[in-house]
């Protein structure tokens, strides 16, 4: 009798992993790891930035920035610019609301675009991806 609970503990154990799995592809951390990855010549703290690549813009535009920026901590900001990561990731379609902190930092009321606005537009539209 209990050789044939044995299969049904199994699945049950592989559904449960499989959804652990699921989640934790979702979590915050784990989409400021890709962030991170994917984006760093976007982000870097110090100029100059490079253009954003595909998987960079599939990060961005997949993950919760909101969520992301709760995650990142003092050390994440000496490597990154929090400012130009909340930037970037509005001109993909993932705004945060003003007032909202991302790491250390509030979000102004509005948006400015930095002086990289207009490298970046020229890029992404030769790319076909239009304006930002």
């Amino acid at each position: 009798m209990a050789t044939k609970s044995v299969p049904g503990l199994l699945i049950i154990f592989a559904l449960a992993f499989a959804m652990l799995i699921a989640v934790a592809q979702g979590s915050p951390l784990v989409q400021k790891g890709h962030i991170m990855q994917h984006c760093m010549n976007i982000i870097k703290k110090a100029p100059p930035y490079g253009m954003p690549s595909e998987r960079c813009i599939h990060v961005l535009v997949e993950s919760n920035i909101a969520a992301v920026c709760g995650v990142i901590n003092a050390e994440d900001e000496e490597k990154i610019s929090v400012e130009r990561l909340v930037e970037i990731a509005s001109k993909f379609g993932q705004p945060l609301e003003p007032g909202v902190r991302c790491g250390t930092l509030y979000c102004p009321t509005s948006i400015t675009a930095g002086s990289q606005e207009g490298h970046i537009h020229e890029g992404l539209a030769a790319r076909g991806r239009g304006k930002l």
